[in-house]
């Protein structure tokens, strides 16, 4: 089995100054690096439990310095033709900037962060269009992973294949919302260690296989400005591409009030410990 995990990593949000605030804010723990080190600490446990499998890892970053870059870099150990003989796939690190001329001129219309948020994730779809694998996951750089969370995601893969979307995030909008499109026609499924249901749509943390990526590439990667995340599951909904949910999620969003429900989130954020001397290197 061959999986690409893409990361996209943004140096924003680094200090508790510039935490979003408000009703939908950031807790007062959220730390970027821990984020990451939770999902590196879930591919690693995937990758020991299935040694013969490939699972390559690339980090899209925007800048190639800063605190999140520096953290990252200094984890990322399977170098893609290095040394290291104990994986099958690597980690790569790629870093690159938007044009700011081209979110200038778009953000006229738009919210200059979420046009700066739509082109980065343009780019990346494009750049990982050439990748040869079988199955995508992409990953923003504002979720927490418990440990098993990319295990149950191989699991998915092996039961469900190629037909259908998967997020590991069980989103409180599918329990609270009552303008779902697929409101009282979700179907539920297991896996052999995980209990699934499908849901209308989520945020642009999602896996799929490369067909289906390379068969819906322009609702992925739709062209023009900016578009929410709902919009892209919807329309792939009316072509019969369904998307899958964890219960109870095993990943949540960094957002107090969205958290993935029935797990103790703060729990696990306070377990995940940064490595080296980062640990005592607060925000």
């Amino acid at each position: 089995m061959r999986i690409a995990f893409i990361y996209r990593s943004y140096e924003g949000e680094m200090t508790k100054e510039t935490f979003r605030k408000g009703p939908d804010g950031r807790p007062e723990y959220f730390d970027k690096r821990k984020c990451f080190q939770s999902f590196y600490s879930a591919l690693t446990t995937l990758r020991n439990a299935h040694p013969d499998d490939e699972f390559e890892l690339s980090v899209y970053h925007n800048k190639e310095q800063g605190k999140l870059a520096e953290y990252i870099k200094s984890q990322l150990r399977f170098q893609m033709g290095g040394d290291e003989g104990d994986v099958r796939g690597g980690d790569n690190w790629i870093p690159f900037e938007t044009d700011p001329a081209q979110v200038l001129n778009n953000a006229a219309n738009y919210p200059e962060n979420r046009v700066r948020q739509h082109m980065t994730t343009k780019t990346v779809w494009s750049m990982i269009k050439e990748i040869d694998t079988d199955f995508i996951y992409v990953s923003e750089d504002d979720y927490l992973y418990a440990n098993d969370s990319l295990l149950c995601l191989r699991e998915y893969y092996e039961k469900f294949g190629d037909m259908s979307l998967v997020t590991l995030y069980d989103h409180l909008d599918r329990y609270t919302r009552t303008d779902d499109v697929t409101r009282g026609k979700e179907f539920i499924d297991i896996t052999q260690s995980c209990h699934w249901r499908t849901c209308e749509s989520t945020c642009h943390t999602f896996g799929m296989s490369k067909r289906i990526f390379d068969n819906h590439y322009d609702v992925i990667n739709p062209q023009g400005t900016y578009r929410h995340d709902r919009d892209m599951y919807r329309t792939l909904l009316t072509r019969g591409v369904r998307l899958w949910s964890p219960i109870p999620g095993k990943i949540t969003h960094m957002h107090p009030i969205f958290y993935s429900p029935c797990v103790d989130w703060v729990k696990i954020n306070t377990e995940t410990k940064l490595a080296g001397s980062a640990e005592h290197d607060r925000l």
